[in-house]
Formats: structure tokens, C-alpha cells, sequence
């Protein structure tokens, strides 16, 4: 069978150039950030999370193709971010104060361990055919999403919680203009992107305008 090739459309060069653009820019804070204080714990983990989203993002488009290991690696990424984003605003701007703190990271990862052994594994019998012919476990890609928008929303109270009882000025202003970006760049992720991939409905806005959102971070 012959296939045609086509020189591809604005939208499709917008939609995949935007994804592309994103993780670039992510990867390029994430070294700055590094090259400023590679042995700060805060700046170690937020190069993480920014590393993290980097990869998803660029491994977005070739996941909406079906394809066996970007879906598989896209689970990974998303899991692996949301608690690491909950224990970065731990430490920064401060450390928190918040009784049981260490307690709530523990869980955080021990959920999203949980949740990345059983998405595997049902990927892992889906794609190399262990079950019955047309008999697919359940996807834990809606639980993955909603674990890291839950993360997320923790993170930003934690952000929420230091602004109100720091007593540092400096703190203070810090987690002000860290709940702004982190605010614009998420928020609208979360709901525009986040929960229409949950609710397997159809996105509400072109992604590409809530991905660019997301260089406000730093």
C-alpha cells in the first residue's frame, strides 16, 4: 500500500511545534536553574520537575498516536511529577512548618508508586496481548491525571498556607510571585486539559494555548 505524504497543515505545525517549544524552554530553565545552585536541594528538585515536564510534553504527541512506549513512558512522567511537585513546595520558598508534612510526602509517593505498578502492568498485558483478545484491564490513565491535579492543588495550597504564616518579608514576596506563576500555569492545565482527559471529553480549548501558560512557572 501507498502512502502519500503531505506537507502538514498550520494547525498540526502550531499543535506539535507548541508541544516541542514548551519542552525546550522547560529544559533550558531547568539548566539555568542548575547552573545557579547545583547542590541546593530546592533548585536539585525543581530541575526534576522541570526535566519531568520537558519529557512529557515532548512525548505527548507520539502518546495520541497509540503508540505502546510513549503511553507507557507519559504515565511515568505525569506520576512521577505530581508528588515531587508536592514535596519541591515543602522546601521553597521555606521549609514547611505543616505538622505531618513529612507524612504527606511519603504518601505522595507511595500512591503514585502504587498507582505506576498497576498502570504498567495492565499496559504491559494489553501490549504484548497477555489477556483475551478485545479484553483490556481498566486504564488507570484517568486515576494518574487526577493523582497529579491533586498533587498540584496541594502544592499550591502549601504555597497558599507559607504566604499566610511565614514571618520572613522576603518569604513572603517569594511565595507571592511563585503562587502567580505556578497559579497561571497549572490552574488552567488542571482544568482545561487535566479534567477533560478524566472525563474522556473533548478539550474545551486548543492545547497548545494552555501549554504556553505553563512557561509561567518560573
Amino acid at each position: 500500500m501507498d502512502i502519500a505524504l503531505k506537507v502538514p497543515s498550520l494547525r498540526e505545525r502550531i499543535y506539535t511545534g507548541s508541544h516541542y517549544l514548551v519542552a525546550l524552554a522547560l529544559w533550558l530553565i531547568a539548566m539555568v536553574v542548575l547552573l545557579m545552585k547545583p547542590r541546593d536541594l530546592a533548585s536539585r528538585m525543581f530541575v526534576l520537575v522541570c526535566l519531568l515536564g520537558a519529557m512529557a510534553i515532548a512525548t505527548w504527541s507520539l502518546a495520541d498516536l497509540g503508540l505502546a512506549w510513549p503511553n507507557m513512558l507519559m504515565s511515568t512522567l505525569v506520576v512521577a511529577t505530581g508528588p515531587l511537585f508536592l514535596h519541591f513546595h515543602t522546601l521553597f520558598p521555606e521549609r514547611s512548618t505543616l505538622k505531618g508534612s513529612r507524612v504527606l510526602v511519603v504518601s505522595a509517593y507511595a500512591v503514585g508508586l502504587t498507582l505506576w505498578l498497576l498502570s504498567t502492568a495492565s499496559d504491559m498485558a494489553y501490549y504484548l496481548q497477555l489477556s483475551e483478545a478485545g479484553d483490556r484491564l481498566p486504564s488507570l490513565a484517568p486515576a494518574i491525571e487526577a493523582f497529579f491535579s491533586l498533587c498540584v492543588l496541594i502544592g499550591i495550597g502549601l504555597l497558599i498556607r507559607t504566604y499566610l504564616v511565614t514571618k520572613s518579608g522576603i518569604s513572603r514576596r517569594r511565595a507571592a510571585l511563585i503562587l502567580l506563576g505556578t497559579g497561571l500555569a497549572l490552574v488552567p492545565f488542571i482544568l482545561l486539559i487535566a479534567v477533560p482527559q478524566i472525563l474522556s471529553i473533548s478539550y474545551p480549548v486548543p492545547t497548545w494555548l494552555t501549554l504556553l501558560l505553563v512557561l509561567s512557572i518560573p
